[in-house]
C-alpha cells in the first residue's frame, strides 16, 4: 500500500514544488495536497499563470517520482462550484484523482444535528460540485468531521449511497472518529468502503463533547500514530476486513507543523518509519 502525507506538515503558504522536493528527500512517495493556500486569489491556480505552474509541478513530480494522487479542498461544500473549477482543473492536470471537500455542517452558525436535514442539504451541494469533478475526472469525497451529523461515518456512507456517482465517495478520518468513540471496526458493514483515509491520532475528548457531537480544535490533535490512544492494531485489521484499496494517507501534521524548521525533517522521518511498520503489519495480516 502506497504511503502519502499531507503537505500541511509545513506552513500553509509553503510553495508546492519545494514541499514535494523536501518530502521526497525524506522518503515519502506521494503527497496529499492541502489546497488551503488556494484561498489566496493570487495563488497560481487562480490566475493566468495556472498552466505554467502546473507544468512546473509536473516537472517536479517527474524528477522526484513523488506524485500527488489526492488533495483536500478548502472550506465546505457551500462554496460556489465556480470557485473550485480552476483548482480542480489544475489538480487534474498533475494526476490528482481524489479530492476531499468538507460537508456543510452548520446553518446560520447552528450545527446541524438532524441527519435527514444534513443529507438533504449536502446532497444538493455536492451534486452541483460533481458537475465540475466529473468533467475533469476527479472524485470528490465527503469526510466525517467534527460537528453534529457531519461527525458520523454512517451518515457519510449514506450520502454516498444517495448521490450514487462513481465520482463521489467518502474519506474516513481516524482522529475525528476517535474523538467521538467511533472505533475503526464501526465502519465494517457500511455499504461503501472509504475511498480515502486521513490517518492521525489524538487523546479523545471530554464526555460532553461526545454526547453533543461537538469537538473543539484542541482535541483534534493530528498526532503521529501511537502518540495518542487509537487502537492501531484494530484499525489495520479493519482495513484488511473491508478490503481497503486506497493509499495509506497520513494527516498527522501538527507536530511537524508546530516544530522549528530545523526539527521538522526528523519528525517526518519518524512519521514515515511508523507508517512503514504499520503497512508491513497490514501486509502480514491474513
Amino acid at each position: 500500500m502506497k504511503i502519502t502525507v499531507t503537505n500541511s506538515v509545513f506552513p500553509v503558504e509553503s510553495e508546492m514544488c519545494g514541499t514535494i522536493e523536501r518530502l521526497a528527500k525524506i522518503g515519502f512517495g506521494g503527497v496529499d495536497l492541502c489546497l488551503d493556500q488556494c484561498t489566496n486569489p493570487n495563488h497560481p491556480f487562480n490566475t493566468d499563470e495556472s498552466q505554467n505552474y502546473v507544468n512546473k509541478l509536473n516537472d517536479v513530480i517527474k524528477k522526484t517520482g513523488v506524485d500527488c494522487p489526492i488533495s483536500h479542498l478548502f472550506g465546505e461544500a457551500d462554496q460556489s462550484p465556480k470557485r473550485f473549477e480552476p483548482i480542480i482543473k489544475a489538480i487534474s492536470q498533475i494526476g490528482t484523482k481524489i479530492s476531499v471537500l468538507h460537508p456543510i455542517w452548520r446553518i446560520d452558525d447552528k450545527v446541524i444535528h438532524n441527519d435527514e436535514q444534513f443529507l438533504e442539504i449536502n446532497y444538493k451541494a455536492f451534486k452541483e460540485h460533481l458537475k465540475t469533478a466529473e468533467y475533469y475526472g476527479v472524485m470528490l469525497c465527503t469526510e466525517n468531521i467534527l460537528w453534529g451529523s457531519s461527525a458520523k461515518p454512517v451518515i457519510a456512507d449514506k450520502l454516498v449511497e444517495e448521490i450514487g456517482s462513481e465520482y463521489f465517495g467518502w474519506c474516513f478520518d481516524t482522529g475525528h472518529a476517535n474523538i467521538f468513540d467511533i472505533k475503526p471496526k464501526d465502519i465494517v458493514g457500511l455499504k461503501h468502503t472509504p475511498a480515502l483515509l486521513h490517518i492521525h491520532d489524538n487523546h479523545g475528548s471530554p464526555e460532553w463533547d461526545k454526547i453533543n457531537m461537538h469537538a473543539s480544535v484542541g482535541v483534534d490533535e493530528h498526532l503521529i500514530p501511537y502518540d495518542g490512544i487509537i487502537n492501531w492494531g484494530e484499525f489495520l485489521k479493519t482495513l484488511k476486513e473491508i478490503n481497503y484499496k486506497g493509499v495509506f494517507n497520513l494527516e498527522a501534521s501538527h507536530q511537524a507543523y508546530n516544530a522549528p524548521d530545523e526539527e521538522k525533517d526528523a519528525i517526518l522521518k519518524q512519521l514515515l518509519t511508523r507508517a512503514e511498520k504499520m503497512v508491513e503489519e497490514y501486509n502480514s495480516l491474513k
